[in-house]
């Protein structure tokens, strides 16, 4: 990656890096398939360099696919779990030049119980490149986080019916995907560059597209590390919730909780929903709405009574921690992350409705847990009328008036008094010990 103009984006002349170990003690893998890893991960990270070249090195390239998919087989023959061992050769005969999108079905078919691994071209940031990478990342299944979402996935349709409730316009909960939650143990390539992508949308994000067969993969470790060490040392200078106080003992549950209803409020759309002809006039506003929308049911889902009861959430405490997500989506640039140009929408909105104050000499944003879920369902109802209903018109509006991209001065007036973040995460790497150990690195 030396090669890059820079190893970090968006490019700001200053980052501020806060480290997550990524821990191999406690994986349950054996000496063995730790030991595998490390090489796998320095030809993953060669291809990237590479791939970085102005010209194409397509023989050496393939050369070390090859070999990477050599190195695949090696550490599905350490494996126990039968259904981590098929996926790893799946990936290596997709390495080897295989029917890419095909054999990603075919691995969207089998959960690993033991090792988790994608190995091949991923996606990156969209604002930095539409491009795929090489990249490589290893994780164990988180079963703590898995039984939470698993938990609030019971009691879904009954969650779904009181969202419905507070809207007249019919909505539906379209297909919904699988989630699985796992630590991450290494990584390599593109996805060890700035900033970590916490979760994967997959095959979509190897760019296998229209799989009938998709989930969603989230860093538990990633995702508590970016709260633990940004969101909460960074945020909560900015934030005064009326009735809530963050208990760190519980962070883990209320962000397994609110991204799977992020992730499943994707799904929830209207009858006619159809964001085609949006995405021709602006791609930009119609994917920073639409993770709004994601954003606002995901919230909307976490509050209901349904999940509440069954998880012991409180109200005041998941406000909490939907504001400071917000905030920190928010200060690292609207206009270069689509999901951070969401929490830009979601904040004016609230602020221009009057479901939230800024107190500019304090630079503080004030509300209630209330006022915030009043707010946001008033989101989703002017939503519901425009981007939902496909009323194209009515769609441009809101963006006219509320989207970063079409606000400049309020874009910079707001940055201003909140302050840019170039906070990110580096990831240290102990699994590398394992192979200089075992004598298989140089």
């Amino acid at each position: 990656m030396q090669n890059e103009a820079s190893i970090f984006w968006p490019s700001s002349h200053r980052h501020y890096i806060s480290s997550l170990r990524l821990e191999v003690k406690e994986s349950g893998l054996s000496q063995q398939t730790l030991a595998l890893i490390p090489l796998l991960l320095k030809i993953v990270d060669a291809m990237r360099d590479l791939e970085s070249l102005p010209f194409a090195l397509v023989n050496e390239l393939d050369a070390l696919r090859k070999r990477a998919a050599t190195a695949l087989e090696r550490i599905a023959d350490s494996l126990q779990d039968p259904a981590s061992v098929k996926n790893l050769r799946l990936r290596a005969e997709i390495l080897r030049g295989s029917d890419h999108k095909a054999l990603s079905q075919e691995i969207m078919l089998a959960q690993e119980q033991e090792l988790i691994v994608v190995c091949g071209r991923l996606c990156t940031w969209l604002g930095k490149s539409s491009s795929y990478y090489s990249s490589a990342l290893f994780a164990v299944p988180d079963r703590a986080s898995q039984r939470i979402s698993d938990s609030v996935d019971a009691v879904l349709p009954a969650a779904f019916e009181q969202v419905q409730a507070l809207f007249r316009q019919p909505l539906e909960l379209r297909r919904c995907y699988p989630l699985q939650w796992a630590k991450l143990i290494a990584a390599a390539g593109e996805a060890n560059l700035y900033p970590k992508h916490f979760a994967y949308f997959l095959p979509e994000d190897e760019g296998a597209k229209y799989s009938p067969n998709k989930r969603s993969l989230v860093f538990i470790n990633t995702y508590q590390a970016l709260f633990n060490l940004i969101t909460q040392e960074e945020s909560t200078n900015h934030l005064y919730l009326h009735d809530a106080e963050l208990c760190m003992a519980e962070i883990p549950t209320y962000l397994v909780a609110w991204f799977r209803g992020h992730d499943l409020g994707h799904s929830i759309l209207r009858e006619q929903t159809d964001f085609r002809e949006l995405n021709k006039v602006d791609r930009w506003g119609s994917m920073q709405l639409q993770e709004a929308l994601a954003d606002s049911f995901g919230l909307l889902l976490c509050n209901t009574a349904a999940w509440r009861e069954r998880l012991g959430i409180r109200s005041g405490m998941l406000s909490m921690v939907f504001v400071l997500e917000m905030l920190r989506y928010l200060r690292r640039d609207p206009c270069s992350f689509p999901d951070a140009g969401a929490a830009f929408i979601e904040l004016q909105f609230l602020i221009q409705n009057g479901y939230a104050d800024i107190d500019r000499p304090t630079r503080k944003i004030s509300t209630s847990s209330e006022r915030l879920m009043a707010g946001i369902a008033a989101l989703v109802d002017a939503l519901s009328d425009s981007v939902l209903a496909n009323d194209l018109p009515a769609t441009l509006a809101f963006i006219e008036r509320y989207a970063p991209h079409r606000n400049e001065e309020a874009l910079d007036e707001l940055m201003q008094l909140l302050g840019h973040s170039s906070h990110t995460l580096d990831y240290v790497q102990p699994i590398f010990h394992c192979a200089s150990q075992a004598g298989m690195l140089p």
